[in-house]
């Protein structure tokens, strides 16, 4: 088989360089409805999202917050949260320190960056197929519903993703060595924000070396600059070269630590593509049986992608969205087929796509049928510290109703403020220090709180008097390790909490 569209000669004809009119006016749009859901119907997809990221940010540069398992144990790089502490730094110089406006100007700025997905889609569409299909491949980048609800988050996942298309818009270009040694730099930022997604970037590299052969060397370096830098990086901040990614590879595979956050059967995926995809997925499929002899080697490399992911019995939808751009892609190139009508086959497409995202979109907001337990529930925590935070006044959080945990609350980077969280206290010796309590819609009114407000079936209730803000102490704020790990496995990385204890 030929290689297709992968690192074309200079002598053959380049991908098109085009770039249609509206461009710029709809990523204004896709802009502006990526703010709106951010601001105004954000849904936590998972305790990772704030625990994991904002929370470490927030304590780099403040000094106190909440301390995963995954950080006592040095599985995590410090890259993004080390990236974010950079950006609240930065606020923090011009002013901007409040929990409110740090969480804008984070938000804002993943918004921003996240416009790189339906222009790197636009260009690698260019390169594959006709123009017609990559503006209809650049529509669902910008409005898809998966875009949209990722946009402002800071997941490794979603970033990788972003790196990843843009890595692929560069193979579909002639293979100058800057631009190989870029395409090199960008697989090696994709592995080390994902490492899951390995075996796609193996396949991609082992397709580039046969297509390329000694002219491969500068795509290799640049894999070996990102790669040392994610070292050095975990070397300096954990205390062994690459220790976080090895660390988390050992805890995952030698000690099955995911097994401990459910379960799902083997068709999980499959279910979830054509429920989140409204059965898009399947003109997707057909979609690349049109792109195959282009584009054959990236099919490849992101459904065996898929299939590995498969292999752990531990299965969130959010470990295989690097897939959902090619998905739509594929969704588009199809409907935008020379022997279908020209017009009313994408036009179908667009209108099928919209529909299905208005759904989701209307859940996310909480209009719609909740996506989830942990989502429905979060969305109400998350309302309720932020209306405390809001009052400027929070010294402590007494939570007394079991539907909410700490995970659905957001943390200190939610709350802003040095408050001590109490799950289910009733001692009276400790009432004093209690600013807030939050407890179910149904129960007696506390005496001494008025009620400041409602989410859904919890109620918010404010202390009728001032209390002494507490000092924080770090060391009662770690989370507990889980016990698969926390009595045999000893950690690479010497300056993790937990190989230090």
């Amino acid at each position: 088989m030929t290689f297709g569209a992968l690192f074309p000669d200079t002598s053959t004809s380049t991908p098109s360089r085009v770039t249609w009119s509206w461009v710029w006016p709809v990523l204004g749009v896709a802009f502006l409805a990526r703010l709106a859901l951010a601001f105004w119907g954000d849904v936590p997809v998972h305790p990772d999202e704030t625990y994991q990221y904002h929370e470490q940010a927030f304590r780099v540069v403040h000094g106190y917050g909440f301390v995963p398992w995954e950080y006592s144990a040095g599985i995590r790089s410090w890259l993004i949260p080390g990236l974010l502490a950079g950006l609240l730094w930065t606020g923090n110089l011009v002013g901007i320190d409040t929990s409110a406006e740090i969480g804008t100007l984070v938000e804002t700025t993943l918004c921003l960056i996240s416009l790189v997905l339906p222009v790197g889609l636009y260009r690698l569409t260019q390169g594959v197929a006709s123009e017609r299909a990559a503006i209809v491949t650049f529509l669902f980048g910008c409005f898809w519903h998966h875009f949209l609800y990722y946009a402002h988050k800071p997941m490794p996942g979603v970033l990788a993703t972003y790196a990843l298309i843009w890595m692929l818009v560069l193979m579909l270009r002639a293979p100058t060595s800057a631009r190989l040694w870029m395409v090199g730099l960008l697989s090696g930022l994709v592995l080390t924000l994902r490492y899951q997604i390995v075996p796609a970037l193996g396949l991609l590299n082992l397709f580039a070396l046969m297509r390329l052969r000694q002219r491969y060397l500068p795509m290799f370096l640049g894999n070996l600059v990102a790669l040392l830098a994610a070292g050095l990086l975990d070397l300096v901040t954990w205390g062994g070269f690459l220790s976080s990614f090895i660390d988390n590879f050992r805890v995952n595979f030698m000690y099955d630590i995911a097994s401990n956050f459910g379960t799902a059967p083997i068709e999980f995926y499959a279910k979830r593509f054509g429920a989140e995809t409204g059965g898009l997925v399947l003109l997707a499929a057909a979609g690349c049986v049109v792109l195959w002899p282009r584009f054959w080697p990236v099919i490849v490399s992101v459904v065996t992608c898929v299939a590995f992911m498969h292999i752990p019995a531990h299965k969130e939808f959010r470990f295989v969205t690097c897939a959902m751009p090619f998905v739509v892609m594929s969704a588009a190139v199809i409907a935008c087929h020379p022997r279908l009508p020209a017009v009313l086959a994408p036009a179908f497409v667009l209108f099928w796509g919209a529909g299905v995202s208005l759904v989701f979109v209307a859940s996310y907001t909480g209009i719609g049928a909740p996506l989830g337990h942990y989502q429905e529930t979060a969305r109400h925590g998350m309302t309720l510290m932020r209306a405390a935070r809001d009052t400027g006044r929070v010294t402590g959080v007494d939570i007394r109703t079991r539907g909410l945990t700490i995970e659905h609350l957001g943390g200190y980077s939610t709350l802003g403020q040095t408050a001590r969280f109490h799950i289910g206290l009733d001692r009276p010796g400790d009432r004093a220090a209690i600013s807030h309590i939050i407890a179910q819609a149904s129960a007696p009114p506390p005496s001494g709180f008025t009620k400041l407000t409602q989410s859904g079936p919890f109620v918010l209730w404010q202390s009728q008097t001032d209390e002494p803000r507490p000092a924080l102490d770090l060391q009662s704020l770690y989370w507990p390790i889980p016990d698969k790990i926390s009595q045999n496995f000893e950690p690479y990385g010497t300056k993790s909490p937990m190989a230090q204890r």
